[in-house]
């Protein structure tokens, strides 16, 4: 598989539809629909003596945890809302690129279009990531290769509503059966444009992943026997 052949359809795919792929790939973003659920924890903590005698040196970082206070049940209610409709927007989101690929540019209104299916859209997106969660658990290797074995699950969910979790993922298996190396390496040639996009405090991530996702919708084409090369795959 050609790469920067993929690269260079996304380009064109992108040609004249910048300001909206950035718009909806940011708003994508917010809503929790680009990547997979992750799992975090803190590798250390503060007693209360320690905080309350940090809080008491630093009165900067006392209005800032006041702040943060104040804003604490605003921001539970947003990630209860980006955990819910989550799914939904990745499937949108992975509609409007492989679209913005076939030349139609849907625009924001193409993240809510599976609507209907919200909570089976919900239901991939756990499910995947438990997967990959349980598999990371054995070592970080096996966790990345799941990642990449499932990649493809959002992008048949969107296109096939009607198909069910197990379907679309045992199906994800099938089509990168041979090809996860090559999405890896897809991800890994954008590896400079984040790395410059430091230079600009993240802003040019604003353009640099629209480039990333629709390259990767051009691949999901490829890999579907819907790329221009595809027969030689």
């Amino acid at each position: 598989m050609d790469l920067s052949v993929l690269r260079s359809r996304a380009r064109q795919a992108l040609s004249g539809h910048w300001g909206s792929a950035v718009l909806v790939t940011l708003l994508a973003g917010l809503l929790g629909g680009i990547g997979t659920s992750g799992f975090s924890g803190s590798s250390g903590t503060f007693d209360s003596e320690t905080w309350q005698t940090l809080l008491n040196q630093y009165p900067a970082v006392e209005r800032a945890w006041r702040i943060f206070q104040m804003a604490l049940p605003f921001l539970t209610v947003y990630v209860i809302i980006v955990f819910l409709i989550g799914g939904m927007i990745q499937l949108g989101y992975c509609q409007y690129c492989v679209k913005l690929s076939l030349g139609v540019d849907g625009g924001v209104s193409e993240l809510f279009a599976h609507k209907n299916i919200i909570w089976k859209a919900l239901g991939l997106q756990v499910v995947t990531s438990i997967k990959v969660f349980l598999w990371a658990m054995l070592f970080l290797i096996p966790g990345i290769v799941a990642a990449y074995r499932y990649a493809m699950a959002p992008y048949l969910m969107a296109e096939y509503p009607d198909m069910g979790i197990t379907e679309a993922i045992e199906r994800s298996k099938e089509l990168m059966d041979g090809h996860k190396m090559d999405l890896f390496l897809l991800h890994l040639s954008f590896i400079g444009w984040v790395f410059l996009c430091m230079f600009t405090l993240g802003i040019g991530l604003l353009w640099v992943n629209p480039y990333m996702n629709v390259s990767e919708a051009e691949f999901y084409l490829q890999i579907t026997g819907r790329g221009a090369d595809a027969e030689a795959i």
